[in-house]
């Protein structure tokens, strides 16, 4: 029988891309603790959830997790949540979670490897840990896990917190205020990634067009961006997000002008009528997006733009909704992600009045996204017969499975091409043959 001298754990990932670098940066740190990582619960001492606490639908994903490793736990096995869930309800969650052994929220990793050993071996008498002001998870390049690769794409997280004061986002509850991290150290991490062989770097953080601005530098994502263009490989590289406010000219222009950044733009505009605006407290009105839509497409001619709406705020009525709805069908975007309000404590929106109950929320939701989903069909429809660079990503049955530049991993469709007898990797020319609402279908070409 074989002996484990190590402690094992497994970590399993919720929630945005910033948490996959988490996850990434408390691996290494256990690492270098002397823990092992499996890749099965059932071979772990510790299970570990990164958990999401952003909204409502995200909170239930976080318990039903817990909720299934606590239903299949091995005798002794200890089960930890860490990360924004367990940070946002501090001091209140492992009242109404037993099944939980443990709480380590985002101010506690630097301690993480010496709070999970505890855990491990029944020595805590807290049930979580760290206490700082910020919970802003900053990390520096030497932190990071490298040579596991799994994709083709990674993600670098340039920033962490928000100080935007949306009305309905807890994020600056959770993380604290933004926090950049140093233009030097991101570079360093990039040329690591690509080193490693990841195809696809996306830069992330709540607000990329707010980088540098809280340490003095007005500039600093133009110039982290054409530092990047000077990296003498092939990659691509995707922004992840652009607040509307902030977004200038140069940065278009250079975008436009790049072979590494990707013509996709991702701007989460949460509403489009001035009313509702207005109440979510953006700091810009309907005019302002229109225009700003205008500016980057006349720049980029063929760029993809991506965005985020909420709809079912406090106050939404049918002539904002309807308002919504015509918006979509004028300036067709070509990817959309829709969301249910979700009343959050802790922000301003939870204090406002003419809230919509849940059957008009979800039936507006199902409006947006049957509609939505008629405007990407015809948009899809227009790139048969084209040839577009395309990354590989893995395999399904018959089918390479891939992604051209407007495709987002995880969170947009993908190219599906039919296996021939060269194995494909890498980047791959792909001619569109055929499309529906969400993929692309076509062949490699020579």
């Amino acid at each position: 029988m074989k002996v484990h001298n190590k402690l094992r754990f497994f970590l399993y990932t919720l929630g945005c891309p910033k948490n996959e670098v988490d996850s990434e940066i408390i691996s290494k740190k256990l690492l270098r603790g002397g823990f092992e990582r499996v890749v099965s619960p059932q071979k772990a001492n510790i299970i570990l959830v990164n958990s999401c606490g952003f909204i409502k639908a995200s909170k239930e994903e976080t318990l039903d997790a817990i909720f299934h490793f606590h239903r299949n736990r091995g005798d002794k096995q200890k089960i930890v949540m860490i990360g924004c869930l367990a940070q946002r309800y501090k001091g209140e969650i492992e009242k109404i979670l037993p099944e939980v052994d443990g709480f380590i929220g985002a101010d506690a990793y630097d301690n993480i490897d010496k709070i999970v050993r505890d855990i491990c071996f029944d020595l805590t008498k807290g049930r979580y840990w760290g206490n700082v002001k910020s919970a802003s998870m900053i990390y520096s390049s030497s932190e990071r896990l490298y040579g596991n690769k799994l994709h083709s794409h990674t993600y670098v997280k340039i920033a962490d917190g928000c100080s935007n004061r949306c009305s309905f986002c807890a994020i600056p509850h959770i993380k604290g205020p933004y926090k950049s991290r140093m233009i030097d150290d991101v570079l360093k991490e990039i040329d690591k990634l690509i080193n490693s062989g990841y195809h696809e770097i996306g830069l992330v953080s709540q607000d990329l067009t707010a980088y540098g601005y809280d340490i003095g530098y007005k500039d600093a994502l133009f110039t982290l961006l054409k530092e990047i263009e000077g990296i003498r490989k092939r990659f691509w590289v995707r922004l992840y997000y652009l607040y509307p406010r902030r977004i200038k000219k140069e940065i278009l222009e250079l975008i436009a002008e790049s072979n590494k950044i990707v013509h996709y733009i991702d701007i989460p505009f949460q509403h489009i009528s001035d009313n509702i605006l207005l109440k979510m407290k953006r700091g810009h009105n309907s005019s302002f997006i229109k225009g700003l839509i205008k500016v980057i497409r006349d720049v980029i001619p063929d760029v993809v733009i991506r965005s985020a709406f909420i709809t079912g705020f406090p106050g939404e009525t049918v002539k904002d909704f309807n308002e919504l709805q015509r918006f979509l069908l004028e300036y067709r975007l070509d990817n959309v992600g829709f969301f249910e309000y979700s009343d959050e404590d802790g922000t301003r929106a939870y204090q406002l009045n003419n809230k919509l109950n849940q059957r008009t929320i979800r039936n507006r939701y199902q409006k947006l996204y049957e509609l939505q989903e008629e405007i990407s069909f015809e948009l899809n429809k227009n790139r048969v017969g084209k040839v577009y660079d395309v990354v590989i990503d893995n395999e399904e049955g018959r089918f390479y499975v891939g992604r051209y530049y407007g495709q987002a991993p995880d969170i947009d469709g993908v190219v599906y091409i039919k296996k021939g007898k060269k194995r494909l990797s890498g980047f791959v020319k792909v001619k569109i043959e055929s499309a529906d609402s969400y993929d692309l279908y076509g062949r490699e070409i020579c």
